[in-house]
């Protein structure tokens, strides 16, 4: 559905409507078969609404129509039917409208599912290929700049800028890693508590250079989970920096890990700008950034990690009060069964 196009499907079904109605309730008392004409002239715009727009507005529109067909009818025409007709007929209008917009609301998760997949699978192919040639490039200029440090005594401007270099490379390569197709996770049972110290402590220094505070509320049963210890501790670091970048001086950022019955739940939030309505559904994706900084993928890298270890990464947020991360990390059992899951797909069908 093109946003262009939108404003005259609105249209289109306003106008459908107006005219059934008009000519509804123009028709004289006692015109039975020009009474029922106009009731299932009605399924019209509610089929249109339910097929363009799905479920939601599908659904207000018959009952839109539903109000004003009934009106007429029990208010100046009772002759024409009964109460029980009359909601009956209701009752329908609302049948189609929830049948056909479930119908479309799930073709177009399908599609969209097909598409994330058909995405991921092209950047799984780039991913490893090019994260083995930055691979031998990173080694290249580590070799250089070593020599150029050696030569220079370690005061080589050369050395410095290949050193900066090398860190944004070396980032970039972490974030093509992420995209390389799963193969059986390295996992160890840790709590996910201490891993969220750990990248605190690590993040200190750049806390501090940011005047930015952070204010913990850790689950006090601990969160034990089977984890990817480094993976993990990547994608909190993510969330930090970005906080650590959108916060203003003398802001602050919120930690809170929950225990659950079969998962744990990591939530980081900041006071930044918070994500305009608009860009909600492009958070995850590949490449999509606001801040014109950075390569727009360690977002999309983290939460395909979350999902590779069967968990999930959601945002929510207020434009103009920040926005709130929230991992989902499973609990052992859930990991394995997911796991197995890969595995089996994994398998050559025959």
């Amino acid at each position: 559905m093109e946003i262009k196009s939108v404003p005259f499907k609105f249209l289109t079904i306003l106008v459908l409507t107006s005219l059934i109605t008009i000519l509804h309730y123009s028709t004289g008392h006692g015109n039975i078969v020009f009474h029922i004409l106009h009731r299932e002239l009605y399924t019209i715009p509610i089929l249109l609404a339910s097929f363009w727009f799905g479920l939601r507005i599908g659904l207000s529109v018959s009952a839109i129509i539903s109000v004003i067909y009934a009106a007429y009818i029990l208010l100046y025409d009772v002759a024409h039917g009964s109460a029980i007709t009359v909601f009956s007929q209701i009752i329908f209008f609302n049948l189609v409208a929830i049948v056909l917009g479930r119908v479309v609301d799930l073709q177009r998760k399908q599609q969209a599912e097909l598409m994330h997949a058909e995405k991921l699978a092209v950047l799984d192919r780039a991913a490893t290929a090019l994260s083995y040639e930055m691979r031998d490039i990173l080694d290249s200029l580590k070799r250089l700049t070593a020599k150029s440090v050696g030569i220079h005594n370690g005061e080589s401007r050369l050395g410095e800028e290949l050193q900066r270099e090398i860190v944004r490379l070396e980032g970039l390569l972490e974030n093509l890693s992420s995209y390389v197709p799963p193969e059986q996770f390295e996992t160890l049972s840790k709590d996910l508590n201490e891993i969220i110290r750990q990248r605190m402590k690590h993040n200190r220094g750049r806390l501090k250079e940011s005047r930015i505070s952070v204010h913990t509320r850790l689950d006090e049963n601990g969160c034990a989970s089977q984890v990817n210890v480094e993976k993990i501790g990547w994608v909190i670091d993510q969330l930090i920096g970005n906080a650590i970048e959108l916060s203003l001086p003398g802001g602050s950022i919120q930690i809170r890990s929950e225990r659950g019955t079969s998962h744990c739940r990591i939530e980081v939030q900041d006071q930044g700008p918070g994500i305009r309505p608009e860009h909600m559904h492009k958070v995850f994706q590949p490449f999509f950034t606001t801040t014109g900084k950075g390569t727009g993928l360690s977002l999309a890298c983290s939460k395909k990690i979350l999902d590779d270890m069967g968990g999930d990464m959601q945002v929510t947020s207020e434009w103009g009060k920040g926005a709130t991360f929230t991992l989902t990390v499973p609990r052992e059992k859930q990991l394995e069964s997911f796991r197995d899951k890969v595995l089996a797909k994994g398998k050559p069908s025959t």
